[in-house]
């Protein structure tokens, strides 16, 4: 299961990172049909989609700041 979150999470992360969003409503709004190809409970789909949102909005972050930011996936 952890494997599939995982997988789950990084997908979210290619689709903030295709469309350039990092805001939580917008990536909800664009990722999450596109999970339903994973067979698991929706609470999961939506805490992988808070995930992806965290860590691109803290990708995005770095960058202002001037750091070297990690990889998001």
């Amino acid at each position: 299961m952890m494997e599939t979150f995982r997988q789950m999470v990084n997908h979210c992360i290619r689709m903030g990172l295709d469309n350039n969003c990092s805001t939580l409503k917008r990536l909800s709004l664009l990722s999450y049909h596109t999970l339903e190809e994973y067979h698991i409970q929706s609470k999961y789909k939506l805490t992988a989609i808070s995930q992806a949102a965290g860590r691109l909005s803290q990708m995005k972050r770095d960058i202002r700041k001037g750091r070297n930011p990690k990889s998001p996936f």
